[in-house]
């Protein structure tokens, strides 16, 4: 009897110490979940899904930079002229993250900026020093670029000087070199992707469509001007364009005269456009049509569509 007394009244200490470790670990836990709370994590999959490229805090905010003009529009958002409590002068892109995911080009914005902030020390490519997302939209700092894009110099003065044509096509080369050896292809070499610094020198801007790509390897995106339409939907349009010209002599379909394609659509090369494979060698063939015009001050009147 005594044994018994003496072992239940040995457990009352045991069953004390276990309660109170119970209701330590209880409040701890209780603790932990509110820290937990108050950090970023979890966070919800229309932000989770930009990491880890697009950060949710950044060194900078939006909030830091004083909005001076609209710059462009594009695809995804806008791009604004901005300034800094320094003075120093950006150019901010803000991207809808609905617009980009709608579209499926999640692996297009975070390789422009990968790309871009990895390349940006070359002399010849504009910089990308910060980006960061927030809810419903990403941000994208770059260095401002004041001497405007070369298309406006083209259309406003026509042909240049060879002296000058070289240099600038000498730059761009060196750019585009460097990109390939890092084992990036540009796909999107047009004039309005050219912008001039202070000094007039190249600044390639504008990687939206700059992929990675190791070097003499090949791809088969159909993308350039035709940035946005897809392989199903470029088949698309030629089908609709050669069955009308050819059917639409018919007393009861349409007719079909006449179609061509835009000027820009020159800077593309020809394997991109015919849906094959392709390589670097692609970023040359745009250099060459880019040399032509600044060189003639004018290109090909014949825009015709072949199919």
């Amino acid at each position: 009897m005594s044994n018994e007394t003496k072992s239940s009244g040995s457990c009352i200490p045991e069953l004390l110490g276990f309660n109170n470790f119970l209701r330590r670990n209880s409040r701890s836990r209780s603790v932990r979940s509110i820290n937990y709370s108050k950090t970023a994590w979890p966070v919800s999959y229309i932000e989770s899904i930009f990491f880890p490229e697009f950060k949710r805090k950044s060194q900078v905010t939006d909030c830091e930079f004083k909005v001076v003009e609209t710059i462009s529009k594009g695809a995804f958002g806008k791009v604004y002229k901005v300034i800094d409590d320094g003075g120093t002068e950006y150019a901010l892109k803000i991207l809808s993250k609905a617009q980009i995911i709608g579209d499926n080009a999640l692996k297009q914005v975070k390789d422009e900026v990968r790309i871009q902030s990895m390349c940006g020390h070359h002399p010849f490519i504009v910089s990308c020093p910060y980006y960061w997302q927030s809810k419903k939209q990403l941000f994208i700092v770059t260095s401002y670029i004041p001497g405007g894009e070369l298309l406006k110099l083209w259309y406003t003065y026509g042909s240049f000087p060879e002296n000058v044509v070289r240099i600038f096509i000498a730059e761009i080369a060196l750019a585009l070199d460097f990109l390939h050896n890092a084992g990036v292809i540009y796909r999107d070499l047009k004039l309005e992707n050219i912008l001039l610094d202070h000094e007039g020198h190249i600044q390639i801007i504008d990687f939206g469509l700059a992929k990675w790509l190791k070097y003499g390897s090949r791809t088969n995106t159909i993308c350039g001007t035709l940035q946005y339409m897809g392989d199903n939907a470029l088949k698309q349009v030629k089908d609709e364009v050669r069955i009308q010209s050819m059917c639409g002599h018919h007393p009861f379909i349409v007719s079909c005269p006449y179609y061509w394609q835009s000027k820009k659509q020159l800077f593309i090369a020809p394997e991109i456009l015919r849906m094959e494979s392709y390589t670097h060698s692609v970023d040359w063939w745009s250099l060459g049509v880019i040399a032509f015009c600044l060189l003639q001050g004018s290109v090909s009147t014949d825009y015709s569509l072949p199919i």
